[in-house]
């Protein structure tokens, strides 16, 4: 029934706090991960958002996969409707900005960045090509199969 359900996310939850101010995080993730999955078992999407939320912090601060952190937080903003109280709104949107700055942080060293870009097109400008569009032209173009 969607109460024990409810209820085992919420013991499940608790349980992963305690495993993680344990300094165990390895059964932390698991617990959270169960809660995860009772919540979707619920089709609560409060429940659902901030269990996934809940677990896509824990990855971004354990510096576990950043990629699926984001494809979990990712998922809980698509819950998001118009009955959505604005603290859980930010909640979510803070844990996402987290892990777009550690994802930023773990970039390679030769990974382009807005600072590239931006150097690119003052080269570009340097050289006089009109890289803002003012002076373009319409054309025609006609896309053939192969690129030919």
């Amino acid at each position: 029934s969607c109460g024990v359900l409810t209820g085992a996310t919420l013991s499940q939850s608790k349980l992963a706090a305690v495993c993680e101010k344990a300094i165990r995080p390895g059964d932390a993730e698991a617990w959270l991960r169960k809660a995860l999955d009772s919540a979707r078992q619920t089709r609560n999407p409060v429940l659902v958002r901030q269990s996934l939320t809940a677990l896509a912090h824990f990855l971004k601060v354990q510096s576990k996969d950043l990629s699926e952190a984001h494809q979990l937080v990712e998922e809980a903003l698509a819950t998001l409707t118009i009955e959505t109280l604005a603290p859980d709104v930010w909640t979510t949107y803070g844990v996402l900005a987290d892990i777009i700055d550690a994802e930023a942080e773990n970039a390679p060293e030769d990974a382009y960045t807005t600072e590239h870009a931006e150097a690119a097109l003052a080269e570009l400008e340097d050289e006089d090509v009109d890289v803002k569009g003012s002076d373009w032209e319409k054309a025609d173009v006609e896309v053939t199969e192969g690129g030919n």
